[in-house]
């Protein structure tokens, strides 16, 4: 079995524009872009840190950083930058 990948995203746009939508109903951002991004085949977990403007993704090797920044791209954040790195498939507790 191959380790998972973790790419960490900066998204500089997600703590300027934390929530997305009209003044009726406001919607915090991370609502927007998690369902998207766990909605593409071999991503197991997203999660984001509007304090620090971060959005993390754990995904099979399948999945390219690439595609995922395509992802935030399409939703109006897209990254400035991502970091990489395997996953060794080990639970620190």
């Amino acid at each position: 079995m191959s380790s998972d990948v973790h790419t960490v995203f900066l998204v500089p746009q997600l703590n300027s524009a934390s929530v997305a939508g009209g003044s009726c109903c406001p919607v915090p951002a991370e609502a927007l872009i998690l369902p998207e991004l766990e909605a593409v085949p071999g991503v197991h977990e997203a999660s984001a840190d509007w304090a620090s403007a971060r959005v993390s993704v754990r995904h099979s090797p399948t999945v390219s950083p690439n595609q995922l920044a395509v992802v935030l791209e399409e939703l109006n954040y897209p990254a400035e930058s991502w970091n990489t790195q395997a996953v060794d498939g080990v639970t620190k507790v």
